[in-house]
Protein backbone atom coordinates (compact mmCIF):
# COMPACT_ATOMS: atom_id res chain seq x y z
CA UNK A 1 0.00 0.00 0.00
CA UNK A 2 1.15 3.52 -0.57
CA UNK A 3 1.12 6.44 0.74
CA UNK A 4 -0.90 9.64 0.35
CA UNK A 5 1.30 11.53 -2.50
CA UNK A 6 0.00 14.59 -0.52
CA UNK A 7 1.55 13.46 2.49
CA UNK A 8 3.94 16.01 3.82
CA UNK A 9 7.52 14.84 4.63
CA UNK A 10 8.51 15.51 8.49
CA UNK A 11 10.95 17.71 9.47
CA UNK A 12 12.50 18.58 12.99
CA UNK A 13 10.58 21.57 14.85
CA UNK A 14 13.19 24.45 15.45
CA UNK A 15 12.86 26.94 18.05
CA UNK A 16 11.36 29.73 16.71
CA UNK A 17 12.74 33.80 18.13
CA UNK A 18 10.35 35.49 20.73
CA UNK A 19 8.00 37.82 19.50
CA UNK A 20 9.14 41.29 18.66
CA UNK A 21 6.89 43.60 20.99
CA UNK A 22 4.98 46.21 18.25
CA UNK A 23 6.66 48.96 17.36
CA UNK A 24 9.88 47.89 18.10
CA UNK A 25 11.99 46.08 14.73
CA UNK A 26 13.97 42.69 15.96
CA UNK A 27 17.25 43.39 14.71
CA UNK A 28 19.37 46.45 15.15
CA UNK A 29 19.44 47.10 11.76
CA UNK A 30 15.58 46.47 10.85
CA UNK A 31 17.32 43.52 8.67
CA UNK A 32 17.50 39.98 9.63
CA UNK A 33 20.44 38.02 9.30
CA UNK A 34 21.36 36.57 6.17
CA UNK A 35 21.27 32.57 7.39
CA UNK A 36 24.47 31.18 8.32
CA UNK A 37 25.80 34.79 8.70
CA UNK A 38 26.66 37.08 11.95
CA UNK A 39 24.21 39.25 13.69
CA UNK A 40 25.10 43.17 12.48
CA UNK A 41 28.21 44.52 13.29
CA UNK A 42 27.64 46.43 16.30
CA UNK A 43 30.39 49.81 16.63
CA UNK A 44 32.96 49.43 19.16
CA UNK A 45 31.80 51.88 22.65
CA UNK A 46 34.54 52.77 24.71
CA UNK A 47 31.59 52.16 27.92
CA UNK A 48 31.46 49.32 27.29
CA UNK A 49 34.89 47.52 28.44
CA UNK A 50 35.06 50.18 31.45
CA UNK A 51 38.61 51.53 30.24
CA UNK A 52 39.69 54.79 30.70
CA UNK A 53 40.60 56.54 27.29
CA UNK A 54 44.15 57.03 26.92
CA UNK A 55 42.74 60.75 25.82
CA UNK A 56 41.53 61.51 29.31
CA UNK A 57 44.92 60.16 30.65
CA UNK A 58 46.52 61.93 28.38
CA UNK A 59 44.86 65.55 29.09
CA UNK A 60 45.31 64.86 32.61
CA UNK A 61 49.19 64.49 33.01
CA UNK A 62 49.76 67.11 30.44
CA UNK A 63 48.21 69.29 33.49
CA UNK A 64 49.81 68.02 36.01
CA UNK A 65 53.10 68.08 34.76
CA UNK A 66 52.23 72.00 33.46
CA UNK A 67 51.23 73.09 36.34
CA UNK A 68 54.05 71.53 38.53
CA UNK A 69 56.41 73.42 36.37
CA UNK A 70 54.21 76.66 36.31
CA UNK A 71 54.71 76.93 40.42
CA UNK A 72 58.69 76.27 40.30
CA UNK A 73 58.96 78.80 37.73
CA UNK A 74 56.89 81.49 39.15
CA UNK A 75 58.87 80.73 42.70
CA UNK A 76 62.52 80.72 40.64
CA UNK A 77 61.14 84.01 39.07
CA UNK A 78 60.29 85.15 42.66
CA UNK A 79 63.67 84.26 43.71
CA UNK A 80 65.45 85.93 41.08
CA UNK A 81 63.91 89.23 41.37
CA UNK A 82 65.97 91.30 43.47
CA UNK A 83 68.99 90.24 41.12
CA UNK A 84 67.09 91.40 38.36
CA UNK A 85 65.89 94.40 40.07
CA UNK A 86 69.51 95.46 40.96
CA UNK A 87 70.62 94.64 37.21
CA UNK A 88 67.68 96.94 35.43
CA UNK A 89 69.15 99.40 38.11
CA UNK A 90 72.99 98.93 36.94
CA UNK A 91 72.20 99.06 33.63
CA UNK A 92 68.98 101.32 32.53
CA UNK A 93 69.92 102.20 29.38
CA UNK A 94 69.79 98.74 28.17
CA UNK A 95 65.83 98.56 28.65
CA UNK A 96 65.64 102.09 27.87
CA UNK A 97 64.53 103.61 31.09
CA UNK A 98 65.44 106.16 34.21
CA UNK A 99 66.51 104.35 37.24
CA UNK A 100 64.12 106.83 39.16
CA UNK A 101 61.33 105.45 36.99
CA UNK A 102 61.58 101.76 38.45
CA UNK A 103 59.11 100.95 41.81
CA UNK A 104 60.30 100.32 45.23
CA UNK A 105 62.03 97.19 45.61
CA UNK A 106 59.41 96.17 48.18
CA UNK A 107 56.41 96.87 45.73
CA UNK A 108 58.15 95.16 42.96
CA UNK A 109 58.57 92.20 45.67
CA UNK A 110 55.62 91.99 46.79
CA UNK A 111 53.56 91.91 43.21
CA UNK A 112 56.00 89.13 42.30
CA UNK A 113 54.92 87.33 45.47
CA UNK A 114 51.30 88.28 43.96
CA UNK A 115 51.63 86.49 41.09
CA UNK A 116 53.21 84.04 42.30
CA UNK A 117 50.67 82.99 44.94
CA UNK A 118 47.60 83.52 42.53
CA UNK A 119 49.76 81.23 40.09
CA UNK A 120 49.75 78.82 42.95
CA UNK A 121 46.19 78.70 43.90
CA UNK A 122 45.03 77.93 40.20
CA UNK A 123 47.50 75.36 39.73
CA UNK A 124 46.75 73.27 42.90
CA UNK A 125 42.85 73.83 41.70
CA UNK A 126 44.29 72.50 38.25
CA UNK A 127 46.14 69.20 39.52
CA UNK A 128 43.11 68.39 41.96
CA UNK A 129 40.99 68.29 38.85
CA UNK A 130 43.21 66.82 36.85
CA UNK A 131 43.10 63.83 39.61
CA UNK A 132 39.34 63.78 39.49
CA UNK A 133 39.36 63.75 36.01
CA UNK A 134 41.31 60.22 36.19
CA UNK A 135 38.14 59.14 38.47
CA UNK A 136 35.71 60.35 35.63
CA UNK A 137 34.02 63.46 37.54
CA UNK A 138 32.53 65.21 34.85
CA UNK A 139 32.36 68.13 36.84
CA UNK A 140 35.93 68.27 37.02
CA UNK A 141 36.59 68.24 33.05
CA UNK A 142 34.32 71.51 32.56
CA UNK A 143 36.80 73.30 35.57
CA UNK A 144 39.64 71.74 33.68
CA UNK A 145 38.87 72.94 30.34
CA UNK A 146 38.03 76.54 31.92
CA UNK A 147 41.53 76.49 33.91
CA UNK A 148 42.99 75.32 30.50
CA UNK A 149 41.00 78.42 28.15
CA UNK A 150 42.04 80.79 30.84
CA UNK A 151 46.00 79.72 30.64
CA UNK A 152 45.94 79.49 27.03
CA UNK A 153 44.95 83.09 27.09
CA UNK A 154 47.62 84.06 29.24
CA UNK A 155 50.08 82.56 27.42
CA UNK A 156 49.48 84.26 24.21
CA UNK A 157 51.80 86.96 25.10
CA UNK A 158 54.33 84.93 26.39
CA UNK A 159 54.55 82.89 22.90
CA UNK A 160 56.23 85.61 21.32
CA UNK A 161 59.57 85.40 23.78
CA UNK A 162 58.84 81.33 23.30
CA UNK A 163 58.58 80.95 26.46
CA UNK A 164 54.22 80.95 26.71
CA UNK A 165 54.72 78.45 24.13
CA UNK A 166 54.74 74.81 25.58
CA UNK A 167 51.63 76.75 27.73
CA UNK A 168 49.67 77.55 24.65
CA UNK A 169 50.22 73.95 23.19
CA UNK A 170 49.17 72.10 26.25
CA UNK A 171 46.20 73.84 26.83
CA UNK A 172 44.85 73.79 23.82
CA UNK A 173 46.04 70.14 23.62
CA UNK A 174 44.13 69.39 27.07
CA UNK A 175 40.57 70.68 26.25
CA UNK A 176 40.73 69.15 22.81
CA UNK A 177 41.54 65.67 24.68
CA UNK A 178 38.78 65.98 27.03
CA UNK A 179 36.27 66.48 24.00
CA UNK A 180 36.97 63.87 21.65
CA UNK A 181 34.23 61.59 21.35
CA UNK A 182 35.76 58.75 23.23
CA UNK A 183 36.46 61.06 26.42
CA UNK A 184 32.42 62.50 25.59
CA UNK A 185 31.40 58.42 25.60
CA UNK A 186 33.43 57.78 28.54
CA UNK A 187 32.41 60.83 31.05
CA UNK A 188 28.96 60.28 29.88
CA UNK A 189 28.21 56.69 29.75
CA UNK A 190 26.14 55.03 32.77
CA UNK A 191 27.86 53.91 35.91
CA UNK A 192 27.17 50.70 36.24
CA UNK A 193 28.92 50.09 33.02
CA UNK A 194 32.29 51.58 34.35
CA UNK A 195 34.07 49.74 37.38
Amino acid sequence: MTEPQDAQPKYPSYPTAPATPPGQQPYPTGQPPIQGQHPPFQPYTPAADGKRPSAVTAAAWITIILSILSVIGAFTMLALTQDMIDYVRDHPKEFDIQASDLPADSDLKAAGMAVALILSVFAGIAILSAFAVLKRQAWARVILAILSGVAAIVAIPFTFGIVGLPWLAGAITVIVLLFTKTSSVWFNAPKEQLP
